[in-house]
């Protein structure tokens, strides 16, 4: 996912302040490291706004 989102142009910093999310946070999310819970809230964050997963 990190690279499509890189590909795109959004990167740590850019999702940080779209998802309103630490970067530590956003980093273990596109390492897949989250609980399902948060990985999919912030996955339908990112669909609401328009990020193209």
């Amino acid at each position: 996912m990190e690279a499509r989102l890189t590909r795109n142009g959004y990167d740590v910093k850019q999702l940080t302040d779209i998802l309103t999310a630490k970067p530590k946070e956003i980093r273990a999310f596109l390492n897949g490291q989250l609980p399902p819970e948060r990985t999919q809230e912030l996955h339908d964050q990112l669909l609401a706004v328009g990020v193209p997963l």
